[in-house]
């Protein structure tokens, strides 16, 4: 099993914040060092880029130690999505039943040929209606076996709270349920679903 968190809209936005925060302040780090590399051990010009450095250095310290502990804030208030596996016969058997879309593309001699959708050419599935899928996959014989597990206990809940999802919120669970079932044991190559990586989601 696997656990995501989603944040609630405000904690999302100000951890946005302090992430830019961090990034801020590590390109202002780079900046400093790298003006203390070019003063040339010139005294004053010298002295001056070294406390320049320092205070980057510290400046860095702080952000990162305020975006960590508004992590640990912002997951006790988070909602818990605990994502299951749900077998590898329905697993390969959604793979089949949403192929990756194909598209008609005229090469520079003119003509025509079939590729896949630039969208669905990593997942290798239709990125369209796989990830709902996926999500919403309940086995008809079995209610137990499902991807989503908790907090839903029923099917409709469970739709209802999707469709109110961000776009980087719902990334992040059908990646997670798609690296879960893929099957990242041992070699995560040697796995015929497996995914080099999710895109940058939101979370």
């Amino acid at each position: 099993m696997a656990v995501v968190l989603i944040h609630h809209r405000d904690d999302a936005e100000q951890l946005a914040d302090l992430r830019l925060e961090v990034q801020v302040a590590e390109n202002a780090l780079k900046a400093a060092k790298k003006e203390a590399a070019d003063s040339g051990g010139a005294a004053r010009a010298g002295d001056d880029a070294a406390a320049a450095v320092i205070e980057a250095e510290q400046r860095l310290a702080d952000a990162k130690a305020r975006f960590s502990a508004f992590v640990d804030e912002a997951a006790e208030r988070a909602d818990e999505w605990v994502i299951d596996h749900i077998g590898h016969e329905e697993f390969r058997q959604l793979l089949r039943d949403h192929p990756p879309r194909k598209i008609k593309v005229t090469g520079e001699d003119g003509k025509e040929s079939e590729e896949i959708h630039p969208d669905d050419a990593d997942w290798d599935v239709n990125t369209e209606t796989f990830p709902k899928a996926l999500v919403l996959f309940v086995d008809p014989e079995d209610e137990e076996v499902r991807t989503v597990v908790k907090p839903f206990d029923s099917l409709p809940a469970l739709r209802k709270r999707v469709k109110r999802l961000s776009a980087g919120q719902f990334d992040s669970i059908w990646i997670t349920a798609h690296a879960l079932n893929g099957g990242m044991v041992g070699d995560p190559k040697a796995s015929p679903y497996y995914v080099a990586g999710p895109r940058s989601v939101e979370t």
